[in-house]
């Protein structure tokens, strides 16, 4: 074996190439970005601070699951969701289980 190979062996720790602090540094430095993209991206879903569209489209994926829902609800299988410009069929962009998932939980959740 040369000087570099390394082993998962108990004793081994002096031998590690990633010294604890940088480790812990890149850990905040993540955890810290992840808060910080989502303290400054929480702006209401469908306008800025400044009143405008942010062009966003969670408000289109939250429409799409509540009619969704309604449809599951009536028994509906007409899967043609018109509630958007011209309207498409259901799941033809997106996958199909997070909205399903989403509607079952209205479902669940509604009173």
């Amino acid at each position: 074996m040369n000087e570099r190979s390394h082993s998962c062996r108990e004793g081994d720790a002096e031998e590690i190439d990633i010294p604890p602090w940088l480790s812990w540094l890149v850990l905040f430095s993540v955890s810290s970005s992840l808060f910080v993209a989502l303290v400054l991206n929480s702006n209401p879903y469908l306008t800025s601070s400044s009143g405008y569209a942010d062009g966003g489209d969670m408000y289109s994926h939250q429409v799409e699951a509540l009619y969704l829902k309604e449809l599951l609800q009536n028994g509906t299988t007409d899967l043609w969701f018109d509630e958007v410009t011209l309207g498409y069929p259901f799941f033809l962009a997106y996958h199909p289980f997070p909205c399903l998932f989403t509607s079952g939980l209205m479902i669940l959740a509604e009173p």
